[in-house]
């Protein structure tokens, strides 16, 4: 299912929130300081009973965006979509199979619209997923968090490094213009 079709009436501060696709980060649900608040009435007439075995996916304007649902006290707007899973899957498997590219081309093919992109429910339902008995779901998620934990090690390590080589260029430029440092032929 989806979230909320209309705008709950917003508060200035509470431990309840509207969220959206955007609020859904690396497995995550992101409270940023812009996302707005609402009260506890508004949260209880507009509760979705979710569970812990429970994924969030972004389905309008940014799509494919996913979090893992932990008991936050949300609200959710249309486009977040909830996706209950039964007992025989393993909500870490289904996550990172969600987030294969199989699953981000099926998606591309079945967006609609021309300015904001929407995915619809039918298409999330209709999402073919491979699934293989529960240990080796387990043991697949456990090995995808692992390599995924090292990959993104290694990315801001590169991701370091150049944006030590971005300053040092600059620097190395600003010293040739300002004719600190002069370019000989032999240097080219």
């Amino acid at each position: 299912g989806d979230g909320l079709h209309s705008t709950p009436k917003y508060i200035e501060d509470s431990k309840y929130y509207f969220i959206n696709g955007n609020n859904l980060i690396d497995g995550k649900i992101t409270i940023f300081p812009s996302t707005r608040c609402v009260s506890y009435e508004q949260y209880d007439k507009h509760l979705i009973i979710l569970n812990d075995n429970c994924i969030l996916l972004s389905i309008n304007g940014t799509i494919g965006n996913l979090s893992l649902y932990s008991g936050e006290t949300v609200i959710l707007g249309k486009s977040c979509c909830y996706i209950k899973l039964k007992d025989i899957c393993c909500r870490d498997y289904i996550y990172w199979f969600l987030k294969s590219n199989f699953v981000f081309n099926y998606f591309r093919n079945q967006l609609t619209g021309t300015t904001i992109f929407n995915l619809s429910l039918e298409s999330v339902r209709e999402t073919h997923i491979l699934l293989p008995p529960e240990q080796e779901q387990e043991d697949i998620a456990k090995f995808l968090q692992k390599e995924n934990k090292r990959f993104m090690a290694l990315i801001a390590q590169h991701s370091s490094k150049r944006k030590l080589l971005q300053e040092y260029r600059q620097s190395l430029i600003s010293s040739v213009v300002t004719g600190r440092i002069r370019i000989t032929q032999e240097m080219i």
